[in-house]
C-alpha cells in the first residue's frame, strides 16, 4: 500500500527563534517543543527574503497541490472557531481530498500581548495554540504512517515595501532563519540536523523531480550537500557557510550608496555570534578581499576547519 504524502502544517511568518525547540524562552510553545522532541529538527533551514515562497515554488512543481488558507483575513478557516463544527469537519474533509500534497497554511495570525500577570511565566504564543488545535482534529484521523511537517514562509521581516529596515536585520537570522520540523513514522526521539538548506531542497524531497522515485527521509538527509548559500533582501545580501555569516550592504530604493567607493561588508562567526553583533572584519580581512575579488568565502588556512 503506498505511503500517505506528505502533509504541511505552513505559518506565513514565524522565525525560528521564537520557538522553545531553537533556544527562545521568552513565550512557551510547548506544543512545538513536544513535537520536535519526537522528531527530526533542522537546525539551519533558511529562506531568502527576495526568493518565491516555499509555497509558490511548492505550486510551481505540483499543479495539483491543495492549499487551506486558516487565518482571520480572506481564509477558508478563522483561528478562533478552528475546533468547532463545521470548520473542524472542513479541516478533516481537507484531508480526504485527492491531491498529492496538502498544505494547511495558517496565516495573518496577531501577536497575544504578554500578561504580566503571570509574572515570569512566559504565554503560550499564538502559533502554538493553533498547532496544538490542529493536532487535535489531525492525530485521531491521519495514518500511522502520515509524514507531518511543520515550517514556515518567512522569518521576522517587514511586508512593508516603503519601509527602510536596518540592513543588517533584514538579512539576519530573525529574518531568514525559520523552523523545520519533520514527523515520521521512523523518527520516536528528537533527532538534530545541522547541514543548511533551502525550500529548493525541501521541495526536491516532497516533489521530486524524478516521479519514478521517491527518497525516504532518511536517504533525503543523507543526500543533503554541505554547502554555502547566498541570498538578499533590498537592502543587503548574504553569504552563510557552516563558520561565518558575510553581509554586504547593496543598494536598496531608500538607500543612497551610489557616492561610496565600496559598499559596506561585514563579516560574523557562526555559530558563536548568529545574531550578527561583533563584526570580525578587521581581524580577516584576507578572507573580505578574497569575497571581492570571488565573491565566495574562501577557507582560511590559519584555521583548520573553518570556511
Amino acid at each position: 500500500m503506498p505511503q500517505p504524502s506528505p502533509l504541511l502544517i505552513c505559518f506565513d511568518q514565524l522565525p525560528a527563534w521564537r520557538l522553545g525547540c531553537y533556544g527562545q524562552f521568552h513565550e512557551s510553545t510547548p506544543t512545538f517543543d513536544d513535537l520536535a522532541a519526537q522528531s527530526t529538527v533542522f537546525d539551519r533551514y533558511f529562506v531568502s527574503p527576495m526568493e518565491p515562497s516555499l509555497l509558490d515554488q511548492l505550486a510551481n512543481r505540483c499543479p495539483d497541490l491543495a492549499v487551506l488558507r486558516i487565518g482571520d483575513h480572506d481564509a477558508d478557516v478563522a483561528p478562533a472557531d478552528l475546533l468547532n463544527d463545521p470548520p473542524a469537519k472542513h479541516v478533516a474533509s481537507f484531508l480526504g481530498e485527492p491531491s498529492p500534497l496538502r498544505v494547511l497554511l495558517i496565516k495573518g495570525l496577531p501577536v497575544l500581548p504578554w500578561n504580566e500577570d503571570d509574572g515570569d511565566v512566559p504565554s503560550v504564543s499564538i502559533e502554538d495554540v493553533i498547532l496544538r488545535q490542529l493536532l487535535e482534529i489531525l492525530l485521531p484521523i491521519l495514518d500511522d504512517d502520515q509524514m507531518v511537517i511543520v515550517t514556515a514562509l518567512r522569518g521576522d521581516v517587514t511586508t512593508d515595501p516603503t519601509a527602510n529596515p536596518d540592513w543588517l536585520k533584514s538579512v539576519g537570522e530573525a529574518a531568514v532563519h525559520v523552523p523545520l520540523i519533520i514527523h515520521a513514522e521512523t523518527t520516536s526521539s528528537a533527532d538534530r540536523e545541522s547541514r543548511m538548506l533551502t525550500p529548493a531542497d525541501l521541495i526536491d524531497f516532497l516533489v521530486p523531480a524524478d516521479k519514478t522515485s521517491s527518497p525516504s527521509l532518511a536517504e533525503w538527509r543523507d543526500g543533503i550537500p554541505d554547502q554555502s548559500l547566498s541570498y538578499s533582501s533590498l537592502h543587503a545580501k548574504a553569504i552563510r557557510t557552516e563558520h561565518w555569516t558575510l553581509v554586504e550592504r547593496t543598494s536598496g530604493d531608500n538607500d543612497e550608496l551610489s557616492d561610496l567607493e565600496e559598499p559596506d561588508v561585514r563579516l560574523f562567526h557562526y555559530p558563536e555570534d548568529p545574531w550578527l553583533v561583533r563584526d570580525v572584519v578587521g581581524e580577516y580581512f584576507e578572507l573580505v578581499e578574497s569575497y571581492r575579488q570571488t565573491g565566495r568565502i574562501e577557507p582560511i588556512q590559519s584555521e583548520s576547519g573553518s570556511n
